[in-house]
């Protein structure tokens, strides 16, 4: 049981330097991250008072996590170019919602009137370009400032489990 909670305290030691020093930067400069999984449970006896504890065990992968940066696809920016509706007006917005995810999450909060301010136009501005993007399919409204990207054009983390998100939230719709 010693060995068990050496073994346990060892691994979080690495775990709190690997926290520090997990991040590195690949020969372009981009900072990645290394993914740690689930590796099972063990039994441990809790020091002080000796009772029987069941812990939870990480492991790092070999595995890294690109981060600090928004994935914009090849076919998109093509369609970002071209189209008159997009270029130079809600491209604007679209940036906006890139700077605004958070990772792995293809859901946001936009309150346009916050919005409208800090791009320094009009809240009705903002409702055009809204619009506009809806029809793209760039963008789907969820509820009242509660909106979700297409990950086919922008993504923030893992593309294909946001995609994969996307296409639910369509199969959802669909069946009601």
């Amino acid at each position: 049981m010693k060995n068990n909670l050496q073994k346990i305290e060892m691994e979080a030691r690495k775990r709190e330097l690997a926290g520090k020093a997990g991040r590195i930067k690949n020969a372009q400069g981009v900072i990645r991250k290394r993914k740690y999984e689930y590796m099972g449970e063990i039994q441990a006896e809790e020091p002080l008072t000796k009772n029987p504890i069941q812990l939870r065990v990480f492991g790092k992968t070999n595995e890294f996590v690109d981060v600090g940066f928004t994935k914009v696809f090849n076919a998109f920016t093509q369609e970002l170019i071209s189209d008159s509706d997009i270029a130079g007006k809600s491209i604007r917005l679209i940036f906006w919602i890139a700077n605004n995810l958070e990772y792995n999450n293809i859901i946001f909060y936009m309150d346009s009137e916050e919005v409208a301010e800090e791009l320094g136009v009009s809240k009705r501005t903002i409702f055009n370009w809204i619009k506009k993007l809806r029809e793209k399919k760039i963008l789907k409204k969820l509820n009242t400032n509660l909106y979700m990207i297409n990950p086919k054009n922008i993504a923030v983390g893992q593309a294909h489990q946001l995609i994969e998100m996307w296409e639910n939230a369509e199969d959802e719709a669909e069946a009601s």
